[in-house]
Formats: C-alpha cells, structure tokens, sequence
C-alpha cells in the first residue's frame, strides 16, 4: 500500500499517479478521478470504500426486522443497493453544462444524449458502464434485481417514461455511475406538465447517491422556484452537495 492525495490509502498500482495525471478533478465514495496530461481518465480506488453486504444483512438487517425500521424511515436494502457502483447526481437549471460534463468526463458521446442552447435533456438518464452501447428503458430497470432501482416502482409510468440507463463500455464507468437530470426551467407549467413529484424523485436519488453537484451559470445566478424546491429536497445530505459554476 503506498499513501496518496489527503492521507488515503490507495493500492500500489497507483503509486506515482500525481506524476502523470492533471490535479484532482474530482472524488467520490474514496473514489478518485484524474484526467491524464495526454487524455483519458484514471480512477483510484481507496480501500474498504463500500459497505460489506454480508455484515448488513446479518445482525444489521435482523435489527432492522425486529424494530421495523423499514416500515417508518425507508425500504429494506437489498443486494444491489451493496453491489452498485458509487452514483454522482447532477442537478441544475437548463443549459448550465450537466450532459456536456458527462461527455467531457468519459471523453465520448453516450445514448440518449443530447446537448443545446436549449432544454434538451427532459428525463433522468443513468450513465453506467456496459459491455456494449445501449439504452435500458425505465419499466426494463425497476424489475431488474442488478440494478438498485427497483423502488423507483413507486413513481409510476409518468416517471418510468422518462427514465433510461444507458449503458457504454468506458473506462470511467467501470468504477462510478452518473446521474443525469432534467434541466429546471422556471414557471408552473413545466412542474404540471411533469406528471410525477419531481423533487421527491430527487429526494430518493439523493438519499441514495455518493455525491450531489449542483450547477449553476454564473451569468445566470438567480434560480426557479423549481430549482429552490430541488435544492429543498437535499436537506440533510449537505455533506454530499458541491457547487459548480
């Protein structure tokens, strides 16, 4: 083991990192991402990152039965909620970079993506890696028992309609996954039209993920209603929020 960036402890592999990569992009969960000096990217992994499924679903989860925990705070977790990769959400108004990040993270396009000087993206995309480049749709990822979406169930068809994995073989992916949002425009006509409770979406998403950017135009500061209702539904999870602007 060598140590690394603020006292972590990273495996050997990564020894001399710092000389061949840009600063620090970003960290997530005690996963590092670097931008190389002649591209790509590279992630470190520090260790015991993730939570150990088989001591939660031993004396843990037989705690949790015994005071119903599940049934007056949240549902029980199951397998893939250890066994996924950790998640970023990106939540901000329209046109303030979010799809142009992911594309600019994994240096390539990816399914369902669209980017424009206008609302472009108008449903939740989940970024995560796959052998080969495709689209999931949202009624496909609620029964599949691999991916920890299944209580995403509770939103309805509105939500689902508008919900997709999209699946790329990258590098980047093999250690994160990212959450792309809706972009937030202001007015009661876009929350109506919407169909399903869009800040108790991303109060499950931000129970849930590892880390929640917020981004903003700086040329644009002020924000929608919307956007103040979103923010509003990270309450509590402050440690996991960081602005961009």
């Amino acid at each position: 083991m060598c140590r690394f960036g603020r006292g972590t402890n990273v495996s050997s592999k990564y020894t001399g990192l710092a000389h061949r990569t840009r600063p620090l992009f970003f960290s997530v969960n005690g996963f590092f991402i670097f931008k190389h000096a002649g591209g790509g990217a590279c992630i470190a992994q520090v260790t015991a990152a993730q939570l150990d499924a088989r001591g939660h679903t031993g004396r843990a989860a037989a705690n949790e039965e015994a005071y119903l925990f599940h049934d007056f705070h949240s549902p029980a977790l199951e397998e893939a909620d250890f066994q996924s990769k950790p998640m970023v959400l990106l939540v901000g108004q329209y046109s303030t970079g979010k799809t142009t990040f992911i594309r600019y993270l994994l240096e390539q396009d990816f399914p369902g993506m669209r980017i424009g000087p206008e609302p472009t993206t108008d449903g939740f995309i989940a970024v995560m890696y796959g052998e080969s480049e495709g689209v999931v749709p949202g009624n496909a990822l609620v029964v599949d028992p691999k991916k920890p979406f299944r209580k995403l169930n509770a939103f309805g068809n509105a939500f689902l309609n508008r919900f997709i994995c999209s699946q790329v073989p990258n590098q980047v992916l093999q250690s994160i996954s990212i959450i792309d949002t809706p972009g937030i425009l202001s007015g009661e006509k876009q929350r109506i039209s919407r169909g399903y409770d869009f800040s108790e979406v991303l109060r499950w998403f931000g129970e849930r993920v590892d880390r929640i950017i917020l981004l903003f135009d700086a040329h644009k500061l002020d924000i929608s209603d919307e956007f103040s209702e979103a923010i509003k539904a990270f309450r509590g999870q402050d440690d996991k929020i960081r602005a961009w602007f």
